[in-house]
């Protein structure tokens, strides 16, 4: 292979590498008792490949709509071309052009109505787009943002919108929750004001600088970019490649900054921008309210031990009395606290009262619970 060859091949690898993956993120590697799925539901093409210890996107099979990135609790996913950073970017361009309002579309349809590239954001597709981008915006103080959302029929992208519909609905209800002032819209059709008098011959996505994708995406674009190197290179030289059986392993100890987890800077993002809700109920798919059943509950700490963003907390004092605490506003609803609960004694909901969000809310679970002397049958890890 020629150094000509192996740059393009490099280059290929790379670039195809449009979502990144930290696998440490996802609770399955965390503990294999999860029984999340919504990365594997919500991906259309059967591009996420997870198993024991495992887990990675199928960059030939992956069609870059952004599903899994908008399914996942724990953030494990993530948009680097065009990252985070760069669609707010381009957002504020689009409202610095239209009075306050940045308006998003799709690839396929700029290129199909003739947009104003120059006025619209183009994505990949409008699922690289959620509930904390959108209020986000807000945030930013625009006026209003507006999604043309177009027909799906016959997209190459082929998402079928497994979470469009449903962010849709989620974002206006957080809205309308918190009094966040701005406008929220979504429009079958583009008006003529931002339409091209003479088509361009191609709608360009936007894209990030590849430093800074591979920066926001952490550690994960770093490894892909390295595994594509290294698959090259081993190509030429007929070195023997990293093991691709190898595990991940996760210990409990090891967690992700709590304000690294969307849900959590969601909700801060709203209390920044908005008024809290008073009295009314919320359910959606960011947050859960976590009890115990103390007639099942063997104090043994697991829950707390295995919680992503130390949510739950639980000590032992110098007596051997047990204490488990709830902060609700850090919960993200990957429910691994119940799967891993051996004794099944999580009660897990996910309708929670908007006065438990509050950011110094904290729950007493159970408090100075005498655990089974040294030496007894004990449950725990």
């Amino acid at each position: 292979m020629s150094k000509i060859d192996t740059i393009e091949s490099i280059s290929d690898k790379l670039a195809a590498t449009s979502i990144s993956v930290v696998p440490k993120r996802c609770v399955y590697i965390r503990n294999w008792h999860s029984r999340c799925k919504s990365c594997l539901t919500s991906c259309q093409h059967e591009a996420v490949k997870r198993s024991l210890g495992h887990l990675s996107i199928d960059s030939e099979a992956c069609t870059n709509c952004g599903a899994c990135v908008a399914a996942c609790p724990t953030s494990t996913f993530a948009t680097t071309a065009p990252s985070a950073t760069e669609i707010v970017r381009q957002a504020r361009i689009s409202a610095e052009r239209n009075a306050g309002s940045a308006a998003f579309i799709c690839a396929r349809h700029a290129q199909a109505s003739s947009v104003d590239t120059d006025r619209v954001v183009v994505l990949p597709c409008l699922n690289y787009l959620d509930e904390y981008l959108i209020v986000g915006m807000f945030a930013l103080k625009f006026k209003r943002v507006i999604l043309f959302n177009l027909s799906c029929e016959g997209c190459d992208v082929d998402c079928e919108q497994p979470y469009f519909e449903e962010m849709v609905r989620s974002t206006r209800e957080l809205l309308e929750l918190w009094s966040v002032p701005g406008t929220f819209a979504t429009l079958d059709e583009v008006p003529s004001t931002l339409v091209l008098d003479k088509p361009r011959a191609q709608a360009s996505v936007i894209t990030s600088d590849r430093r800074e994708a591979f920066e926001q995406a952490g550690a994960s674009a770093v490894e892909y970019a390295w595994h594509a190197v290294s698959s090259a290179i081993g190509n030429i030289t007929g070195e023997a490649k990293a093991d691709p059986d190898a595990q991940i392993i996760m210990t409990p100890e090891e967690r992700f900054p709590a304000d690294s987890y969307r849900s959590v800077r969601l909700l801060r993002m709203l209390e920044a921008t908005g008024t809290h809700p008073q009295g009314a109920t919320i359910d959606t798919r960011f947050w859960a309210s976590v009890d115990v059943d103390p007639n099942r509950c063997k104090r043994c700490g697991a829950c707390a031990r295995m919680c992503v963003t130390r949510a739950l907390k639980y000590r032992v004092d110098d007596e051997r009395r047990a204490t488990l605490i709830f902060q609700p506003s850090l919960c993200v609803n990957c429910r691994l606290c119940r799967d891993s609960c051996i004794s099944h004694s999580m009660i897990y909901s996910t309708k929670v009262p908007a006065a438990d969000l509050a950011p110094d809310v904290v729950k007493v679970l159970f408090k100075n619970e005498e655990l089974p002397k040294k030496g007894s049958p004990r449950i725990g890890l």
